[in-house]
């Protein structure tokens, strides 16, 4: 979700001892960013254009250069797992088993991969930890409401698009859980601090 994802990087960037401008400051694209840090980086579906696996408008052409300047079209012959990070947390058993065998059939693993394989925990030990406690960010405090709003619509976007664009199968694209995916992009239309 792009305000957990929002979230989760900022106080990435509090661990790794950074001051972090207010977030009302990052809404916007690059040009606004503090350590890359910002809204706009919220826009998955950019990043995705760049693979060339799917056709893209005019438009989307367009939007995509604003993006990214110089932007390439790669046109990659390897195949892509697509997936949402929400999945790997994923508490249905069933789900998250069946997810856990579209990653190990992409990569071609033939033992059984096991939720306990995937990481629980970032790798920042506990003395940072308990330096951020009192400056953590809180996305879901008032004061943010201006930031998640602008994640929500950028989430909005994303979905309607992955949804539009992906809901055939493609040849190259594997998408891990494929319903559990596409259910979870439903969730990015709405603030996860409200609901």
């Amino acid at each position: 979700h792009p305000v957990k994802w929002f979230k989760s990087f900022y106080n990435f960037r509090l661990l790794s001892e950074h001051e972090m401008p207010p977030a009302n400051e990052l809404i916007g694209g690059r040009e606004v960013a503090f350590e890359q840090v910002c809204t706009g980086l919220a826009q998955y579906e950019k990043y995705f254009m760049q693979f060339g696996k799917v056709d893209l408008t005019q438009h989307e052409l367009g939007m995509l250069s604003k993006h990214t300047p110089a932007t390439t079209l790669l046109s990659t012959p390897n195949k892509i797992f697509l997936y949402t990070t929400e999945q790997f947390q994923d508490k249905n058993v069933t789900r998250s088993d069946s997810f856990l065998n579209d990653l190990a059939s992409f990569m071609e693993i033939e033992e059984t991969v096991t939720s306990d394989m995937m990481p629980k925990s970032n790798s920042f030990d506990q003395t940072r930890q308990e330096k951020l406690k009192g400056k953590r960010f809180k996305i879901c405090d008032d004061d943010h409401k201006e930031v998640r709003k602008v994640l929500v619509e950028n989430g909005r976007v994303t979905a309607n698009w992955f949804q539009a664009k992906l809901s055939k199968e493609i040849d190259d694209v594997v998408i891990g859980g494929r319903e559990h995916f596409f259910d979870l992009l439903e969730t990015w239309k709405e603030d996860p601090c409200v609901n």
